[in-house]
């Protein structure tokens, strides 16, 4: 098993109606089994760029050990993070 880590994805349309769907295949309770002496790492999804999902990131990456505790993944709709707070300047208005 990997240690944490986050990551960011870009996400188009189709793909984010992709997150609110059941998964077609049936996870066996054998594979959802963890030993007992490691601790698992949880997998966090961050939906959307906006400030308070940033924050939450900022939060949770920085607790000490995060990487063995946490799987980060944040999605966002377009390239630009940060939401109603985000401003358009330079060449990619």
């Amino acid at each position: 098993m990997q240690g944490g880590r986050l990551k960011l994805l870009g996400l188009h349309q189709q793909n984010a109606d992709a997150l609110t769907r059941k998964p077609s295949v049936p996870v066996s309770p054998a594979a959802l089994r963890v030993s007992p002496t490691t601790p698992p790492v949880r997998k966090i999804a961050i939906l959307g760029g906006g400030i308070s999902a940033l924050t939450v990131a900022f939060e949770l990456s920085s607790q000490a050990n995060w990487q063995s505790q946490f799987d980060i993944t944040l999605y966002q709709m377009g390239w630009r993070l940060g939401g109603k707070c985000a401003t358009a300047r330079g060449p990619h208005q």
